[in-house]
């Protein structure tokens, strides 16, 4: 039995009656997500049994394939730990990902200041 008919057989009978979960229970299957194509993108090699259509991510224009790498670039520029924050909030484009660490940024920031000044016991000078 295929992935595809064995995630179809495993859904209960009124959301097997649904197209979008019906999608999305053969996809997770399959494990067809964003971060497969991202790796077979970028790995030379072929493996067996792949089709094309496995190959190929469907992006609708070269502005949203475009997007898809600056967003991959700026994550690898991250932390680890700020760049798995990160793709859990599951930013749709690299604007939103930018928002979404510019708070952390900063109290990571604050947190290694004041780290530092409670070390030395260094006291801030108040006006």
């Amino acid at each position: 039995m295929g992935k595809a008919r064995s995630a179809y057989v495993a859904m209960a009978v009124n959301d097997s009656m649904d197209y979008d979960k019906v999608k999305e229970a053969i996809l997770a299957k399959s494990e067809i997500n964003e971060e497969m194509y991202r790796q077979r993108f970028r790995d030379p090699e072929t493996h067996p049994g792949e089709t094309p259509r496995e190959l190929y991510h469907p992006q609708k224009t070269m502005g949203e394939a475009g997007e898809v790498l600056i967003l991959e670039q700026f994550l690898h520029t991250l932390s680890p730990e700020v760049r798995m924050w990160v793709m859990e909030h599951n930013p749709e484009n690299g604007q939103r990902a930018v928002q979404l660490v510019e708070p952390v940024s900063l109290y990571i920031q604050n947190i290694k200041i004041f780290i530092f000044v409670s070390y030395f016991h260094i006291i801030p000078l108040h006006d």
